[in-house]
């Protein structure tokens, strides 16, 4: 972790703040859920999971790593038995957290993020 950290622009500060509406290919969805992550040989760091898409996630943790760092994230998905690991690349990171893009998932995994967006989504609906 450590390292140079890169300054989110004007555009994803303004998103953070939902000032903007999100124009990304997989729009994000605000998911409550323990994740963890591991940058290299690291040891893993447990973070939450500020919100979530088919393409990454925002990473709320004290420790960010800097951008452009491979990173490997670690989710517990509904139907699978074990932890997944997906590697995943940092896009930005602040302060208080880093936006990660995830890399290559498998059908089962992707399926099962899929189910676990799905999820949060109705949950959101029987709130509202």
């Amino acid at each position: 972790m450590g390292g140079k950290q890169h300054a989110p622009s004007e555009s994803e500060v303004r998103w953070r703040r939902n000032e903007v509406p999100d124009s990304r290919k997989h729009p994000r969805k605000p998911v409550p859920h323990d994740i963890a992550f591991q940058v290299g040989n690291e040891p893993r760091v447990e973070a939450t999971c500020g919100n979530l898409s088919l393409g990454g996630v925002f990473i709320e943790t004290p420790k960010p790593a800097a951008y452009g760092v491979p990173i490997k994230v670690f989710v517990r998905l509904p139907g699978l038995d074990q932890e997944t690991v997906i590697p995943s690349t940092v896009r930005w990171s602040t302060h208080d957290g880093m936006g990660v893009q995830f890399g290559v998932m498998g059908a089962r995994e992707t399926h099962a993020l899929l189910q676990l967006l799905a999820l949060w989504l109705s949950a959101g609906d029987r709130r509202a």
